[in-house]
Parts: C-alpha cells; sequence; structure tokens
C-alpha cells in the first residue's frame, strides 16, 4: 500500500510468464488498457488481473525521508572534515 509523501523508486509490468516488460511493450498494454470502448466499464486493477499482467511498484516511505536527508548530508560533512584535517597535519609536517 502506497502511503502520500512516499518516494517512487521504480515501477514496471510484468507479463503473464511473469517476465518483466519493455517500455515499448508496457506502453501497449498501457494503450489496451484504456483503449476499448468496454474497457472503461472496468478498472484498471480488473483489467490487468483478467489479463494476467502484474504492475509492481517499489517505493521507500515517506517515514524515511529525514534518514535519507541526515545520509545524504553525514557524507560530505565527514569527507570534508577528513580533508581539513588530513590538510593541517600535512602542512604542519612541512613547516
Amino acid at each position: 500500500m502506497k502511503v502520500v509523501g512516499s518516494w517512487l523508486v521504480r515501477a514496471w509490468f510484468t507479463g503473464p510468464g511473469g517476465k518483466r516488460l519493455s517500455t515499448a511493450a508496457a506502453y501497449n498494454v498501457i494503450g489496451r488498457m484504456y483503449g476499448g470502448p468496454a474497457n472503461g466499464k472496468v478498472g484498471p486493477s480488473r483489467w490487468l488481473s483478467a489479463h494476467h499482467y502484474i504492475y509492481w511498484v517499489s517505493y521507500q516511505p515517506a517515514s524515511r525521508f529525514w534518514v535519507f536527508q541526515i545520509i545524504a548530508a553525514a557524507i560530505p560533512i565527514v569527507l570534508a572534515v577528513l580533508l581539513a584535517f588530513a590538510t593541517v597535519r600535512l602542512v604542519r609536517r612541512r613547516a
């Protein structure tokens, strides 16, 4: 179940044989799903199920947002501190 504010990582279709569809094949499935006059009466989930297609979604929940932000900020800060420390040691050693 997708939660509001979550971050979509990727989404893909698998066909009746269970193999992942190419982009062109996925667009073809979407066109057939919404294209026919009778398809408007059936929801996308039912149409996909009736034709043995599955739509997969991979996402990160909204609760992990700050964890990702902290990691993304901590890595450059740690690198900057390490480089500053190495620079100070190198300059003191040469002096």
